[in-house]
């Protein structure tokens, strides 16, 4: 009786994660969007905030990204997070050679990327801030068409496009695929009013919203969430004000893990901060996305004790996959990844075990990020 049972919540459980991506193509596709090309009168000024730690190797390519940027009326702040390399170095270089260009450092007791963005507050007088890494790169446009964004659709925050430059090696491509998916999800719950994912990669808020919901304030002690916590936040305080720019002009792109470690380590980090969430149904749904391959990876194991398991695991794998892979071929092309449909069946297979395992060990693991160990 308890396996008829379990297998019925496992179907409750799937036509939920069927509908919900069936919900999220309804959004991404009913959205429309244009590229206006307009230019924003020079009163309106943006601060770049670049919160950084061990970044030598990064920095010079990102300095000629920053230097190509169109948009006039722009500074840029960047945050050293006590780093141990020379990139202090390049830092002051830079900002000697671009009148505006400043930077700081964090005091000694203080460190995190939250601590450095909230630091960077009381040194920043622009209206709008722009967030990204320093282990990124943008097209020229991409200041411009961020803040073309935000004017257009009086927005208070603005969560942009992020992609991952994958190398033509199979885990390269399946982290770009994945993390595709991740964004183009989170801009489909902004179009659907219902704010649950973003990247701090490439988000645009004004300060005036920052200090007024509190900035992170009562989450500082957890290691990620410097952007979904804040979304979430100004969510609540502006409502209708959150956008997602879904214009390739302002993508932003940053490099796939090299190691399966420092992958697990980048994944562990993003999971930390499930069940932090201020909004309880943002948990809810990803305790329930986390059950879907958690349910499947169980039937693995008990189709050895009833082989009925072994039936209802195709079936539930194959309805899980069936609407993710239409949703995968609607986003990938914005992203100009159309090619990288070709990974979706094995990365299937991977992902059972890798989200099962990811959400168990983001709430319990250790892991090392930029130097650091996080308990």
């Amino acid at each position: 009786m308890w396996i008829y049972s379990l297998l019925f919540l496992q179907g409750l459980l799937n036509l939920w994660y069927i509908r919900l991506f069936l919900r999220y193509t309804r959004s991404w596709n009913n959205y429309s969007f244009t590229d206006s090309g307009k230019t924003l009168p020079v009163s309106d000024e943006v601060c770049i905030l670049i919160a950084l730690r061990n970044e030598e190797k990064n920095l010079p390519r990102l300095f000629q990204f920053l230097d190509k940027q169109t948009y006039a009326r722009k500074q840029f702040l960047f945050i050293d997070d006590h780093s141990e390399d020379a990139g202090n170095e390049l830092i002051d270089a830079y900002c000697e050679s671009h009148p505006n260009a400043r930077s700081i450092r964090l005091p000694e007791g203080i460190g995190g990327k939250k601590a450095a963005l909230s630091y960077a507050m009381d040194h920043v007088h622009s209206e709008w801030i722009l967030c990204t890494d320093a282990d990124t790169s943008m097209g020229p446009d991409w200041v411009l068409s961020m803040m073309q964004f935000a004017k257009d659709r009086d927005a208070v925050f603005v969560s942009g496009p992020v992609a991952m430059e994958e190398d033509g090696s199979w885990f390269s491509r399946w982290q770009a695929l994945e993390f595709s998916g991740l964004i183009a999800i989170g801009g489909a719950g902004i179009f659907m009013d219902r704010p649950t994912m973003c990247n701090g990669a490439n988000l645009l808020y004004r300060r005036e919203a920052f200090l007024q919901v509190g900035g992170f304030r009562g989450n500082e002690k957890i290691a990620s969430g410097d952007d979904q916590f804040l979304m979430h936040r100004i969510h609540e305080q502006y409502p209708g004000r959150v956008h997602f720019c879904r214009e390739q002009k302002a993508i932003v792109y940053t490099e796939t893990q090299p190691t399966f470690r420092k992958f697990l380590s980048q994944r562990i980090r993003w999971a930390s901060k499930n069940g932090h969430f201020e909004r309880k149904e943002v948990s809810t749904e990803m305790v329930g996305v986390w059950l879907v391959p958690a349910f499947l990876l169980l039937d693995l194991l008990l189709g050895f004790y009833a082989p009925l398991f072994f039936v209802a695991f195709f079936i539930f794998f194959f309805a899980k996959m069936l609407p993710e892979r239409h949703f995968y071929k609607q986003v990938l092309p914005f992203f100009q990844q159309a090619a990288l449909i070709k990974n979706f069946w094995i990365s299937e297979l991977v992902q059972v075990v890798y989200v099962a395992g990811i959400g168990l060990l983001g709430k319990f693991a250790a892991y090392e990020w930029k130097g650091r160990k996080h308990e």
